[in-house]
């Protein structure tokens, strides 16, 4: 039975590895406030590793998955890859694969636990969406550019004008839903689908903070869970803080946490 339980846990493992590693190269393609991004994927051993030698200092794109025991023998050839592009990346390691040689590995080479990854999971079920004075309308192509406004707006940050134009074919792709949340009329929040075969990632929920404790997110969360359910959607994933507000709130909607990764980097980093 543990057998059986840890080979599940293993295989939801690496069907949460595979759906980051296609998020992480959509988001570097519809990047908004980049000036230029080039994510290069790699395969080494078992591990996926990603870098984008444009923005060398983010480990949202300078990042490796799936790196384990049987990756140890790897550890200098993977390390090398990236010294090439002058990026020191960080590791990001699901519980069933830290051990003590993993540890001792990466401390060899400089490298300590700094942070912590929270991710939780749902079976997009239909849910009965109770909105109060909400209503919520997809992106498309007529009004993608009131929902970049809103991007700026919430991000506080000018998006240039031709990237504007260059990018926003993505903010309404069949596999990157989003969604605008309006309350009485006015926008209140937004929030994103990422779709990748029969896996789904909740992302990019933001509320304006006049309509704080309206809800807003939780009527968002359910519409993204229902069009899910509608597209054939098996598993939700998304990452939180744990412990957090937000966490709770996943929690009380239905999704139940699986896992908590530790992120390792140089501590020079």
């Amino acid at each position: 039975m543990l057998k059986a339980a840890t080979h599940i846990m293993a295989a939801e493992m690496e069907k949460l590895e595979n759906l980051e590693v296609a998020l992480t190269a959509f988001n570097s393609k519809r990047a908004l406030f980049l000036e230029k991004t080039q994510l290069k994927t790699h395969v080494i051993g078992s591990s996926h590793i990603m870098a984008d030698e444009h923005v060398p200092n983010s480990h949202t794109y300078n990042v490796v998955k799936g790196f384990g025991v049987d990756s140890i023998p790897f550890l200098d050839e993977i390390l090398d890859w990236y010294e090439a592009q002058n990026i020191s990346p960080a590791f990001e390691l699901t519980p069933g694969v830290l051990t003590k040689d993993v540890a001792k590995a990466l401390a060899s080479k400089g490298f300590v636990c700094t942070d912590q990854k929270t991710y939780v999971t749902a079976k997009p079920l239909e849910t009965i969406e109770r909105r109060q004075g909400i209503s919520i309308i997809p992106v498309t192509e007529e009004n993608v550019q009131d929902f970049l406004d809103l991007i700026e707006q919430s991000s506080g940050r000018k998006i240039d004008a031709q990237r504007r134009k260059e990018k926003a074919h993505f903010y309404y792709d069949e596999h990157f839903p989003n969604y605008i949340a309006y309350y009485d009329g006015k926008p209140a929040g937004i929030g994103s689908l990422f779709i990748a075969g029969t896996e789904g990632y909740i992302a990019n929920d933001f509320t304006f903070p006049l309509y704080w404790g309206y809800d807003v997110q939780k009527a968002l969360l359910h519409h993204r869970m229902n069009v899910a359910h509608q597209k054939g959607i098996t598993a939700l994933y998304t990452d939180v803080e744990f412990g957090s507000i937000t966490h709770q709130n996943m929690m009380d909607d239905g999704f139940s946490t699986l896992c908590i990764n530790t992120l390792w980097k140089k501590l020079s980093d």
